[in-house]
C-alpha cells in the first residue's frame, strides 16, 4: 500500500497551539525526570476537559448525566478524569470489571453500570468483589443466569437495566421491531421482573448512526423507545415499587434530538464528547477540545535521496532529497488507514507527515516546511495529533480528530507514561 501524505492547510493557531502544548509537555518533563525514558507520553489536558464539561451542561438541560469510562476512560485514565468529573456526575458506564474496580478507588457510592451484556465470568466477580455493578439484560436467558448466579453466592438482589433494541443497533437488547416483538418482549420483561435476585432499575437502548441520520429521525427513534419504555414502566410498576429510569446514548443524539424529547429521559449518557473525541464536521465537534495530547520522541533522522523508498513496504518515495524523522511511538502499529491522516508537530509548530513504519512501535515523517533542512542530534519532543481543521470553537483548531483508538492504544500502553497537565 503507497502512502502519500496529505497536505494540510497552514493553521496559524494550530500551529502556535502544538508549540504551547510541546513547551508545556516539555516543562513537566523537566521537573519530573522518572518519565523522561518513556517512548511516549500521553497528557490530559485539565483545561480541555473542563472547556467540555461547560459544552455539556449547555446541552444537557436538565438532565442527569452518566459519565462513560470504559476501556480506563478511553484511554484518558480514570484517576485523571473522575476528580474532574464527579461534581457533575450521576453514575458512570464501564464495560469491564477492571474499570469497575478502579472507579470504585475514587467514588464508591454513585452508580455504575455496564454497557455491555455481561458474562457470567464477569457477574460472578463483580458480586463478590462488591463492585455493585448494574447489569445490562437483553434477553430473558441472560436475567436468568444472573440471577440463579445471585442466588448461589447469596448476594442480595443485583440491579439491571432492561435493553431495547430500539435504535437498531443489533448488539443486544429486546427485538421492538413490530407490535408482535413488543407484546413479547414486555411479557419476558414481567416475567424478569419476578425474579428473586434481580431488580430492574432502568430501561435503555442505544441510537446507531446519530452523526449521519438528521435531528427529525433521531427525534422519531427516541420516541418509540420512549413510548416501549412507558408501558414497560406501567406494567413494571405493579410489581416494583421503583419505576425504572430511562436512558439511551451517544454524544451527537444530545446535540440533536429536541429539547422536549431529551426532557423525558431520566439521565444522558456521555462519551466521546466528554474526551473530545467526536469525528470532524460533527456538531459536538464545534464545541470540544481533545483532551489527550500524545507525544512522541525522536529516535533518530537521516537526508534520503529522490527516488529512495521510505518504511516497511515501501510506503513512501522521496519526491527529492528529503530529512526523514524517525519517532518512538511505544505501542504496535495502527492501523494503515489511520497514520496518514495524523499531523506531527515540532516544539516549534513545524508540521511534519507520517511516511510509513519504521519499526512496529515507530513511524517515519517528513517535515513540510521548506525551511527546515538542517539535521540536528539533539532530544526533541514531537505532537501527535489529527489532521488540523477549521472549526467554530478557537482552541478546537489545537488538535482535530483522532479517533478513540489511538487514545485507548497509546492511553493503555504499559511503555507510555501518562501525566496531567494544568
Amino acid at each position: 500500500m503507497k502512502w502519500q501524505p496529505k497536505m494540510t492547510p497552514y493553521s496559524p493557531v494550530a500551529n502556535q497551539f502544538a508549540a504551547f502544548d510541546i513547551n508545556r509537555a516539555s516543562r513537566y518533563l523537566e521537573s519530573n525526570p522518572q518519565m523522561e525514558d518513556k517512548e511516549c507520553i500521553v497528557a490530559i489536558d485539565r483545561n480541555a476537559v473542563q472547556n467540555n464539561l461547560l459544552a455539556i451542561n449547555s446541552i444537557s438541560g436538565s438532565n442527569k448525566l452518566c459519565f462513560v469510562i470504559k476501556s480506563d476512560a478511553l484511554g484518558h485514565g480514570i484517576n485523571h478524569i473522575v476528580p474532574l468529573i464527579m461534581n457533575m456526575a450521576d453514575s458512570y458506564g464501564i464495560t469491564a470489571n477492571d474499570d469497575a474496580r478502579s472507579l470504585r478507588k475514587i467514588d464508591d457510592l454513585s452508580p455504575l453500570i455496564r454497557l455491555v451484556e455481561p458474562s457470567s465470568t464477569m457477574v460472578r466477580s463483580q458480586i463478590l468483589d462488591n463492585l455493585r455493578v448494574e447489569e445490562l439484560v437483553g434477553s430473558i436467558n441472560k436475567a436468568n443466569m444472573i440471577n440463579e448466579i445471585a442466588r448461589n453466592l447469596k448476594s442480595s438482589q443485583v440491579n439491571v437495566h432492561i435493553s431495547l433494541d430500539s435504535g437498531q443497533l443489533g448488539r443486544d437488547g429486546f427485538s421492538v421491531s413490530s407490535d408482535a416483538n413488543i407484546k413479547k418482549s414486555i411479557r419476558d420483561i414481567e416475567s424478569i421482573s419476578r425474579l428473586s435476585h434481580i431488580k430492574i432499575v432502568g430501561v435503555c437502548s442505544h441510537f446507531s448512526s446519530p452523526e449521519s441520520e438528521s435531528t427529525t429521525e433521531l427525534n422519531k427513534t427516541a420516541m418509540r423507545f420512549i413510548e416501549v419504555s412507558r408501558k414497560i414502566q406501567q406494567q413494571l410498576a405493579i410489581n416494583q415499587k421503583q419505576i425504572p429510569r430511562l436512558h439511551m446514548a451517544a454524544s451527537e443524539a444530545a446535540l440533536k434530538i429536541s429539547n422536549e424529547v431529551k426532557a423525558q429521559f431520566d439521565f444522558i449518557r456521555v462519551g466521546r464528547m466528554l474526551y473530545g473525541l467526536l469525528p470532524q464536521n460533527s456538531l459536538g465537534s464545534k464545541i470540544t477540545i481533545p483532551v489527550m495530547l500524545i507525544f512522541c520522541q525522536k529516535l533518530g533522522q537521516h537526508y534520503r535521496d529522490r527516488g529512495d523508498s521510505i518504511g516497511y513496504c515501501k510506503t513512501y518515495t522521496c519526491k527529492k532529497r528529503e530529512l526523514i524523522k524517525t519517532l518512538s511511538l511505544g505501542w504496535s502499529m495502527l492501523p494503515p488507514g489511520l497514520l496518514p491522516e495524523l499531523d506531527i508537530y515540532n516544539s516549534k509548530g513545524k508540521l511534519h507527515k507520517v511516511c510509513g513504519y519504521g519499526a512496529m512501535n515507530a513511524i517515519m515523517t517528513k517535515s513540510i516546511d521548506e525551511e527546515e533542512s538542517q539535521e540536528s542530534h539533539e532530544k526533541e519532543l514531537f505532537l501527535v495529533s489529527g489532521r488540523s481543521t477549521v472549526s467554530l470553537t478557537l482552541l478546537a483548531q489545537r488538535s482535530g480528530y483522532v479517533p478513540p483508538t489511538l487514545t485507548i492504544m497509546a492511553g493503555n500502553n504499559i511503555r507510555t507514561g501518562r501525566i496531567l497537565l494544568e
